[in-house]
């Protein structure tokens, strides 16, 4: 039934060194979560020490080449790997367009490391296809091509900032401005970077099924026991 699980940090699953993508199922629902979603994740990895658990997602590996980059079908876990997403996009553009020194080249190297994290660059492509659902994909498309140099240009869809996909940015983007607003004086370009170490240390436990069927079967037991962090120790009864 399970062919993996491993408590991953999202370095990992959003290593620049690798060229896997994640795809939402065309019959998932539309990209649901709201601000109240949006701020418990920054405050949580804003407030952590690293290494903030994140939940858990189901893959299925739907590349059929061994040889070739994992294509991981996200059966459970598209609205946190979606946000998780915007937020990588939202640190990104805010240190590039706040870096001290645009010639420092130490820096430039840490902002296209984080520029691979997010798009495959040989390719010039987003890593994570979010859902077709009320245009949530084409929103997603946009927001990165309206931030990363280099990426296809495209228009902006219709009614783009009345929907999720474009909020959530939004809300990433207000936070990471309006630090000194709220109090935090100290907010500097080193705090939004380590803001992203944070980000990277943060994890998620990674469950990797065979098939359509297992997903489900497991998406089930775990929805049922109702507890998230029983899914750990429910998921390694299941190995």
């Amino acid at each position: 039934m399970i062919q993996n699980t491993d408590n991953k940090p999202l370095s990992e699953l959003y290593s620049a060194d690798h060229k896997i993508t994640y795809y939402i199922p065309k019959y998932q629902r539309e990209y649901i979560w709201s601000k109240s979603n949006w701020e418990a994740l920054f405050d949580d990895v804003w407030e952590s020490n690293g290494g903030h658990f994140l939940g858990s997602i189901i893959c299925i590996n739907t590349e059929p080449d061994s040889h070739k980059p994992a294509r991981l079908e996200l059966v459970d876990g598209q609205q946190r790997m979606t946000t998780i997403s915007l937020f990588y996009l939202a640190i990104y553009k805010y240190l590039i367009g706040n870096i001290p020194d645009a010639g420092d080249m130490e820096q430039q190297l840490k902002l296209m490391g984080l520029r691979n994290r997010i798009i495959l660059s040989d390719e010039k492509t987003i890593r994570l296809f979010p859902s077709y659902s009320n245009s949530n994909l084409d929103d997603y498309k946009y927001v990165y091509s309206a931030t990363i140099e280099n990426l296809r240009t495209l228009s902006k869809p219709k009614n783009y900032g009345n929907r999720r996909i474009a909020k959530a940015f939004q809300y990433f983007s207000d936070r990471l401005h309006s630090m000194d607003e709220f109090g935090n004086r100290n907010f500097t370009y080193q705090s939004a970077q380590d803001l992203l170490s944070k980000l990277n240390s943060a994890t998620l436990v990674k469950i990797d099924v065979a098939t359509h069927s297992d997903a489900f079967i497991l998406f089930e037991t775990l929805n049922n026991r109702g507890v998230p962090l029983s899914a750990i120790d429910l998921i390694k009864n299941k190995l």
